[in-house]
C-alpha cells in the first residue's frame, strides 16, 4: 500500500475516530477469546500471580492494535475499489463496514440496474479479488467487500448486523480517503 500523504491522512479522520470509538468493544471481544487457562500457566511460568494480568493485557493491545491497522488497510481497499468504480465511470452511493467479525467486512450500496451491468460487476469483482488477494497476502487473513443495492436496503437491519460505520458518495466524490 502506498503510503499516504499527511493532508490524505487528515481526511480520513472520520474513519480513524469511528475506530477509536469502538475500540474497546474490539478489546473486549479480543480478551474475551483467550484461553484462560493458557493464560494462566503462562503467567505461572513467569513466576508471579500479576504476571497474568499483564500478559492478558499485552496480548490483548497487540491484538487489537493488529485489528485496528488490519481494518484501516481494508478501509482504504474498498475506498480505491469504489475509486476504480469511478474512474471507469461507474458510481458506488455508499459504503457501510463491520469491524464487530473476526475480519472486516464493507458494504458498497449501488444502484440495481448496475448488479445487472456485466461490465460493472467484472470490473468491481476483479478490483475486490484484487484487494483481497494483497490483504492476504500481507496478513495471511481476509476481509470482505460484497456489493448490495439500494431497492429494499433496511438499514436498521444492517445496524443491528453491525454495520454501524456508514459514508455517502458525496464523502467519494470530495475526495476522502
Amino acid at each position: 500500500m502506498a503510503a499516504k500523504s499527511t493532508d490524505n491522512l487528515s481526511q480520513d479522520q472520520s474513519f480513524i475516530e469511528f475506530m477509536d470509538s469502538i475500540r474497546p468493544q474490539i478489546e473486549g471481544k479480543i480478551r474475551d477469546g483467550f484461553v484462560p487457562t493458557d493464560v494462566v500457566i503462562d503467567a505461572y511460568r513467569k513466576g508471579k500471580e500479576a504476571g497474568k494480568e499483564e500478559l492478558l493485557n499485552e496480548l490483548v493491545e497487540k491484538n487489537t492494535n493488529s485489528f485496528l491497522e488490519k481494518a484501516l488497510l481494508a478501509y482504504y481497499s474498498a475506498i480505491q475499489v469504489i475509486r476504480g468504480a469511478q474512474k471507469n465511470g461507474f458510481s458506488v452511493n455508499s459504503m457501510y463496514a463491520n469491524l464487530f467479525k473476526r475480519t472486516p467486512h464493507f458494504l458498497l450500496v449501488v444502484e440495481d440496474e448496475l448488479m445487472l451491468n456485466d461490465e460493472f460487476t467484472k470490473l468491481v469483482y476483479e478490483l475486490i479479488a484484487d484487494k483481497v488477494t494483497e490483504f492476504r497476502s500481507k496478513y495471511q487473513d481476509l476481509f470482505d467487500i460484497g456489493l448490495v443495492t439500494r431497492e429494499n436496503l433496511d438499514e436498521e437491519t444492517l445496524k443491528s448486523d453491525g454495520y454501524i460505520y456508514y459514508e455517502s458518495a458525496k464523502e467519494f466524490r470530495a475526495g476522502k480517503a
